[in-house]
């Protein structure tokens, strides 16, 4: 009995993660100083942050199979799940280029000495999130959001839940 409840929730949580995916506007070439889509996209990601990790990754998988099926999976979407990875994990702000995973070829992120903003187009200051750029390019393979999720998990860890607020 408790594994119906169990596969319930799970199937209901995948499936709120999956609405939020859907309806959230993606980032890219957005006008980063509206306030209102701001505020309407990590709305959207922090309600994903407080699912159960295997949960969010479930649906963030079913996603991006969806999108690839219905031939979606564009820049546009791809963003979407690039700002999410930002937004769950407690990925730096800067790393070493040559310690970062390779999962998708975006264009447009800035480098610096031999590092790479990780976290881009993120920036948390003080608990305070904002958007640095919406401009990007995408050469190459399709982005591989599962695989850049287990290795943020595994590295970086899933950011504290807190009352994080948008700068």
């Amino acid at each position: 009995m408790s594994s119906g409840c169990v596969s319930r929730s799970s199937e209901t949580g995948v499936a709120a993660v999956l609405e939020i995916l859907k309806t959230c506007p993606s980032l890219y070439q957005a006008d980063i100083h509206d306030r209102e889509l701001k505020t309407e996209i990590l709305s959207g990601y922090f309600r994903i942050s407080n699912i159960d990790p295997e949960i969010v990754r479930r649906a963030v998988s079913q996603y991006l199979k969806q999108n690839v099926e219905d031939r979606t999976y564009n820049v546009q979407e791809m963003f979407k799940l690039h700002v999410l990875n930002r937004i769950l994990f407690d990925v730096p702000d800067w790393a070493q280029s040559n310690e970062v995973g390779a999962f998708g070829g975006w264009i447009g992120i800035p480098k610096r000495n031999g590092e790479v903003n990780l976290s881009w187009p993120v920036q948390e200051i003080d608990g305070e999130f904002e958007f640095i750029s919406s401009n990007v390019g995408y050469l190459g393979e399709m982005y591989m959001a599962v695989e850049e999720f287990d290795y943020f998990r595994k590295k970086y860890g899933f950011r504290v839940k807190s009352e994080t607020r948008l700068k």
